[in-house]
């Protein structure tokens, strides 16, 4: 389809998705997940996107940046970052749904979430989960009717410390695990 021939395009060096205005409100189904090696940014139109998977792989893993604005993954399986995981993720106005398995979110440096929604995952950790020692950010969001498992959380480790700032979020109706 034509999202993996775009992430293909830019695959060497990262870059910049744009999705045309005509695709908005639209859904691309992938068959499999779309592997993002360099800090990648994905827009779509205002009316937004959706990238869904078949629930049987993780939806967009990367290795340095993913940053996403007016994009919903939905759909997706996996042990860490069913939805997405990388370095530093970053959703704008963007949404999480009814994803499987480990978080929906996995940031193991920096994750920023502005005026977006995480609800409705399956999880087995924290829908929202990240790294000791990592740099988060809330802002203006809903994690909500997530579960088993919490709405955030961090990993564990011997001397679990982040940098965490919440503004105008609602966290509520998360699991408890």
């Amino acid at each position: 389809g034509w999202l993996r021939w775009a992430a293909e395009q830019i695959r060497g060096l990262g870059g910049t998705i744009n999705f045309d205005p005509a695709l908005g409100g639209k859904t691309i189904m992938h068959d499999s997940g779309l592997y993002l090696p360099h800090d990648t940014y994905i827009v779509g139109s205002p009316k937004g996107i959706t990238i869904s998977g078949t629930g049987q792989f993780h939806l967009i893993p990367g290795r340095g940046v993913v940053d996403l604005q007016n994009v919903t993954l939905t759909n997706g399986y996996g042990d860490y970052g069913s939805a997405t995981h990388a370095r530093k993720v970053t959703l704008t106005f963007s949404t999480v749904k009814d994803n499987r398995g480990g978080p929906a979110v996995f940031a193991e440096n920096t994750l920023h979430i502005y005026n977006s929604t995480v609800s409705g995952n399956t999880v087995a950790r924290p829908a929202i989960f990240w790294l000791n020692g990592s740099h988060v950010e809330i802002e203006q969001s809903t994690i909500a009717f997530n579960g088993a498992a919490a709405g955030i959380g961090m990993s564990d480790s011997p001397n679990p410390w982040a940098d965490v700032t919440l503004r105008n979020a609602i966290i509520t109706n998360n699991g408890t695990r």
